[in-house]
């Protein structure tokens, strides 16, 4: 992966005739963005390749198959938005060009074809220039498997380039572009999150206060069956006038039950907050039978969390966060995904969140947005006894000042 001018269509070309030598005789696929993308760059490299090496090769143009004379391979290629060119080989090895820029579905069939036994086994690859944060930058980097690597390069990598022609780029590109297009790693773009004001630079390891045991600690649910259940644990600061969630649970589908709901409850505020007393959970109540068998079953009880329309919810919380008000732990990484990432759904009359493969439908963000909604901001819960004498009034004051500067915003 690397940016603008980094090489790496030819050094894609380069690995994947590696790969065709290694095991002749056996069929592979290249998926391209598209045809017209492939004539400009996949074929001239490979015929530029082939011809430097004295391969014998023919290539024909209305299938866009190579095959190689000597060694008996045909390389396919197809594109990304003409989902039959994927269909019907068994290859040994898939290269896909500019993946970021595919439909996940392009993904999907194209690793289909990856079946055909051969010497090296069976190899995929991919060569890609960021964009955005999505469905790729989940797939490589919010979750792992095992055999896979990845390399990240800069444009300026490539030294056949001169220099000066990243240094132009980087005049006329926006800090997200400079970090994809020329650092070659993933940034996020802002069109149509939910939270774009959210900076990675709130993720805090603690935070603590001489207060802290007096504080009120919230427990949000956003209750799924089809999709994800999030529960977010978190204080809210009074005197500091910030939210930290120090802890997240998250539960997918059928491993959703009251009793893991209240284990998990139990178990959590316990490790975080022994022997409060000032412990407060909302949900929404989507499933009522379910909050009710949680108390009568499990003696966990749940208040009923003050809703408002999603867009007013959505605004104050956008509010919240652009005054670094809100903090996360890097425990919580499906919540921090969330904050990256989240998108409206724009196919959706009403306003709804779009859902992903990873991050279902965004539950993360419900839950925090039922957190936000019923902290209490305006109730001091700091005994005055505790406070210093001589500073309560300016601490009360500064507290109260936070809360209406947030108002009158």
């Amino acid at each position: 992966m690397t940016g603008f001018g980094g090489g790496k269509t030819k050094a894609g070309v380069a690995e994947f005739t590696k790969l065709c030598l290694l095991n002749q005789g056996c069929d592979s696929l290249v998926v391209a963005l598209n045809y017209p993308l492939a004539d400009k760059t996949i074929v001239p490299g490979f015929k530029s390749l082939f011809d430097d090496s004295g391969i014998e090769y023919t290539y024909n143009s209305n299938k866009h198959t190579f095959h190689l004379t000597d060694f008996g391979n045909n390389i396919y290629i197809g594109s990304s938005d003409v989902p039959d060119s994927l269909k019907g080989s068994n290859v040994s090895h898939v290269w896909f060009d500019e993946l970021a820029s595919m439909p996940k579905e392009a993904y999907t069939q194209g690793i289909g074809r990856n079946r055909l036994r051969c010497p090296t086994g069976n190899k995929i690859f991919h060569t890609t220039t960021p964009e955005g944060i999505n469905w790729v930058y989940e797939e490589f980097f919010l979750s792992s498997m095992e055999g896979r690597e990845i390399i990240i390069g800069a444009s300026w990598d490539n030294v056949a380039v001169d220099r000066k022609y990243f240094n132009d780029l980087i005049k006329r590109y926006t800090p997200e572009q400079v970090e994809m297009y020329i650092h070659g790693r993933f940034a996020k773009g802002r069109d149509g999150l939910i939270l774009p004001e959210w900076d990675d630079k709130w993720i805090t390891q603690s935070y603590t206060s001489k207060y802290y045991p007096h504080y009120c600690h919230y427990v949000s649910l956003d209750l799924g069956v089809r999709d994800k259940t999030a529960i977010l644990f978190g204080t809210y600061f009074f005197v500091e006038s910030r939210l930290y969630v120090e802890r997240e649970v998250i539960m997918h589908g059928s491993d959703m039950t009251t009793l893991s709901i209240a284990d998990a409850i139990r178990k959590t505020e316990h490790e975080l907050w022994k022997g409060s007393n000032n412990i407060r959970r909302y949900s929404d109540w989507n499933n009522p039978l379910l909050l009710q068998d949680l108390s009568a079953l499990h003696g966990i009880y749940v208040d009923n969390a003050m809703k408002d329309e999603i867009e007013a919810m959505v605004n104050d919380t956008r509010v919240f966060v652009n005054g670094g008000r809100l903090l996360i732990h890097p425990s919580c990484v499906e919540l921090i995904a969330n904050c990256n990432m989240a998108k409206w759904n724009p196919k959706k009359l009403r306003p709804d969140f779009a859902r992903t493969s990873s991050l279902g439908h965004m539950d993360a963000m419900a839950s925090l947005l039922i957190m936000k909604r019923n902290i209490d901001e305006y109730t001091n819960p700091i005994p005055v006894t505790m406070m210093n004498p001589f500073m309560q009034h300016a601490q009360i004051i500064e507290a109260n000042y936070h809360v209406l500067e947030e108002v009158f915003k």
